[in-house]
């Protein structure tokens, strides 16, 4: 208590830890409930079931908590359709991803994992205020093992086992660089986010987004869906639908708003670097679930990227130099 009384913001910070703890666990299972629910839905159908249980969560937390924010900010409808190509181009190949021979949650999860990398590049590129970080000796050793782990899982892949033939190592090969384009598309996505956040709610802005997706799938649905006479009866058919609304809601909804809370409380470097600590969850899980193997070469490629994307996050502008110089001459 007297801690509490002493610096007030020691409970917004054990509040955000808590919402980041929230986020961690929850953005575990989307590849794991994608996997499993290409045995029963397309693409475009179990997309735009999960979409519309995020939209309908954050609709309504938007209207309970932020209804004048939600209606000043439907600007950004037109201004965030850039940024709706770029997500929707990450779901689109995340999942067509998971849909190939070979690709399982655990090995999509660590190379989604490269949006780091991707981000970092992409906002020295972008923002001139970060392009210093660059000459950061971080921010190149950080860079050299993100490359070297994805090379590695490119040539050397992962999956359940080593492929057997050549045509399964072909289709694994695509598989990695299919998430990787994937993740790229991510990482544009957040340097669209970025620009669009600057004015505005971040939780508006998402739920106008998340929304957009929704008429997305649902129109691919319409012209390119399936019947959906794979799911069973019975409890089992149940499973599935809670599968995916429920992953859609908590996974894409509940697991956003965590993040953006986390992010206003904790900052985005803090929050983007205590996510790389669960990237090996998601493949521990896979492995009992779907029964997916790891050699040690794969561990050795993920540590690399875990590694590099940590040295990447830590790299900062050079500011302080120009700051203590001007302070030099005073």
């Amino acid at each position: 208590m007297n801690d509490l009384r002493a610096n007030p913001h020691i409970h917004d910070r054990q509040r955000g830890i808590t919402f980041l703890l929230c986020t961690m666990v929850l953005w575990s299972f989307p590849t794991l409930a994608i996997e499993f629910l290409t045995e029963y839905m397309d693409l475009y159908t179990q997309s735009l079931v999960r979409f519309t249980a995020a939209s309908v969560f954050l609709w309504t937390v938007c209207l309970v908590r932020s209804r004048k924010e939600l209606l000043a900010g439907a600007w950004v409808l037109l201004r965030a359709l850039p940024a709706v190509l770029a997500v929707f181009g990450y779901q689109y190949l995340v999942v067509r991803a998971l849909y190939m021979k070979n690709v399982l949650p655990g090995l999509t999860f660590m190379v989604v994992r490269a949006t780091v990398l991707f981000t970092a590049v992409m906002s020295c590129i972008f923002f001139a205020d970060e392009r210093s970080v660059m000459r950061d000796r971080r921010f190149i050793i950080g860079a050299l093992l993100c490359l070297a782990g994805l090379a590695g899982f490119v040539v050397i892949g992962a999956g359940s086992g080593a492929p057997v033939d050549p045509a399964s190592g072909v289709a694994l090969i695509w598989g990695v660089l299919t998430i990787l384009a994937s993740a790229f598309c991510w990482s544009l996505y957040t340097i669209l986010i970025k620009l669009l956040v600057r004015k505005g709610s971040p939780l508006v802005t998402y739920t106008y987004i998340c929304t957009l997706m929704t008429i997305a799938f649902a129109a691919l649905t319409y012209f390119k869906g399936e019947p959906l006479d794979k799911i069973p009866g019975g409890m089992r058919g149940a499973w599935v639908w809670i599968v995916a609304v429920g992953s859609g809601a908590l996974c894409v909804g509940v697991g956003h708003v965590c993040y953006y809370y986390g992010i206003r409380i904790l900052g985005t470097t803090v929050c983007a670097t205590a996510l790389l600590a669960n990237m090996f969850f998601t493949p521990l899980l896979s492995h009992f679930i779907f029964g997916e193997r790891f050699g040690w070469l794969h561990v050795v490629a993920g540590a690399l990227l875990i590694v590099g994307s940590f040295f990447t996050i830590r790299a900062r502008p050079r500011t302080h130099n120009k700051a203590n110089k001007v302070r030099g001459t005073l």
